[in-house]
């Protein structure tokens, strides 16, 4: 078959299994110069991205297999074999004008017909001039009159929802999330201390107009509306990527810029405006809808404040991971003298799986009330050590996880050690699934 149409929907691995295509392919001999269409240029540069990184086990990265050449205004094109041109079709036709020799055998179209005029604007213009095997992928099953359809696979949002590849929104967003959060108070000072950017695309501007005009009638600062990622938001402000089946895509929704943004303090509140799947990585986050009014936002907003991690002494930072691990699931145990000895380990705890799959893992857990989690992560690794099978590690610290710390964790990984920290802005988030933990430990007055 030279022409094929796939239907996965976004969030589900469709770049994988289009980078896996072109790695193959490549191998076998079946195309030598693929090309990688998309509608707009920040897609194009998160495929290069992804692609350059994509694992393929033994054969190692694509990114070493294949090289990968975004095309870019100010690029030089590269048509050699065993080279996946990455490009919009705008991209397409200026290189066409200026090199007519230029050929691909392999051709994918990510939702660019989806952009056209017609279903087949690309194609006739474009693509029939390659003697090319395509492949149309799309995120939604669609009809169109087009001698391409019907499509040869389908992986649709209900599929990806079943698997549990994707999370569906409508639970996580549900009323009851929100009904314990705290009212707003306008007059509370520490809003007027930060500031909040909305990660969001020209497609949902309207509706987003409206959400900044609710914002700012109760007195919450709006600094701007972005569509990549804020470079200038600060420790302490807030990031509210606004959710819709338009926004999926965007790289301000990737795993590592939500890490990042953690890591520097930034407050990290996903907000619907249109019901949509997310990546699982995002519904952990909890996400408040905003469909029919900002006040599940403005509560998020008066909880996330609330949360004064350093107004704790020892004892209430205790008191409170030990609440939060019995919601994880952990069940805690006296310590055991022959595992920890006096090592300043707090608790011992055993997390099972609530559906019961999985084997049960034991912890050594350390709870620290402290700015720097290395010290706390170097000695709690050296303990698991020594205590040996079946033992992992946890520390859970107000502190953040600097990259030496990362470092550590990654070098005792290479030696067996398991130890997992959830420092100052992972426990937050954490924090922010139990409103009502918040109200217990935080409570004002």
């Amino acid at each position: 078959m030279r022409n094929m149409r796939l239907v996965m929907a976004i969030g589900s691995g469709a770049s994988a299994v289009i980078g896996h295509v072109f790695a193959r392919m490549l191998k076998s001999g079946q195309a030598r110069r693929p090309l990688y269409l998309t509608p707009i240029n920040i897609l194009a540069v998160q495929m290069a991205e992804r692609l350059r990184g994509l694992d393929l086990g033994e054969d190692g990265l694509l990114g070493e297999v294949a090289t990968i050449n975004l095309l870019q205004s100010d690029a030089e094109p590269d048509n050699s074999d065993g080279t996946v041109t990455i490009a919009t079709p705008a991209r397409l036709r200026s290189l066409v004008r200026t090199h007519p020799g230029v050929d691909f055998d392999l051709i994918v179209l990510n939702e660019v017909e989806a952009t056209s005029n017609s279903p087949s604007t690309v194609r006739d213009s474009l693509i029939d001039r390659f003697d090319a095997t395509v492949i149309v992928l799309n995120s939604r099953v669609t009809l169109p009159e087009d001698p391409l359809a019907p499509p040869v696979y389908v992986y649709d949002l209900r599929a990806a929802l079943a698997d549990g590849v994707l999370i569906e929104p409508v639970r996580q967003a549900s009323a009851s999330s929100t009904g314990a959060w705290p009212t707003f108070d306008p007059q509370d000072p520490a809003h007027d201390r930060r500031q909040i950017f909305l990660g969001s695309v020209d497609e949902d501007d309207d509706s987003v107009q409206r959400l900044v005009a609710q914002l700012r009638t109760a007195r919450v600062r709006v600094a701007d509306i972005v569509h990549v990622t804020p470079s200038d938001v600060a420790p302490g402000d807030v990031f509210v990527p606004v959710l819709s089946p338009n926004s999926v895509q965007m790289p301000f929704l990737e795993d590592d810029v939500s890490r990042s943004l953690e890591r520097r303090g930034v407050d990290i509140v996903p907000a619907f405006i249109e019901y949509c799947a997310i990546p699982a990585h995002l519904a952990g986050r909890l996400p408040v809808d905003v469909t029919a009014g900002a006040d599940g936002l403005l509560r998020r907003l008066q909880a996330s404040i609330m949360i004064d991690l350093d107004s704790l002494g020892p004892a209430r930072f205790d008191r409170l991971t030990t609440d939060l691990l019995a919601r994880l699931c952990f069940v805690l145990k006296p310590l055991t003298a022959a595992h920890v000895g006096d090592s300043g380990v707090d608790f011992t705890g055993t997390f099972q799986d609530p559906d019961g799959f999985g084997i049960a893992t034991e912890y050594l857990i350390q709870a620290k009330l402290t700015r720097s989690a290395f010290r706390d992560v170097d000695k709690l690794v050296h303990l698991v050590q020594d205590a040996g099978q079946p033992w992992r590690g946890m520390v859970i610290t107000s502190g953040h996880l600097t990259s030496v710390t990362m470092r550590r964790l990654a070098r005792a990984k290479d030696e067996g050690v398991e130890v997992q920290v959830i420092d100052g802005p992972r426990l937050r988030s954490l924090l922010l699934r139990y409103p009502d933990l918040i109200a217990d430990h935080f409570l004002r007055g």
